[in-house]
């Protein structure tokens, strides 16, 4: 992932794991959750009446990436029950 203004480009790894089949109802509750966070932090600048374009766009960035590393430590999670789930031959 690559965050990029006028004078920055900072590149964000996201190493990835594989994760067979996680489940669906568990990742739309994140993602219900990280909206409900950009809704508040949108009703919080409004609120505070930053009023710029590049306030706003810096307060979605950190939030996507806080969601990015949310959503990846759940898939490893997902990822490491799974895995403790299959048997030993």
């Amino acid at each position: 992932m690559t965050y990029t203004t006028d004078y920055d480009c900072v590149h964000y790894p996201l190493p990835l794991t594989y994760v067979d089949s996680p489940d669906p109802q568990h990742l739309k509750a994140v993602i219900t959750g990280l909206r409900a966070k950009l809704e508040h932090a949108m009703r919080v600048r409004v609120a505070l009446n930053l009023g710029s374009l590049q306030a706003t766009m810096h307060a979605i960035s950190a939030l996507f990436v806080i969601g990015c590393c949310e959503i990846i430590a759940e898939v490893q999670q997902l990822h490491c029950v799974k895995q403790s789930e299959v048997p030993i031959s």
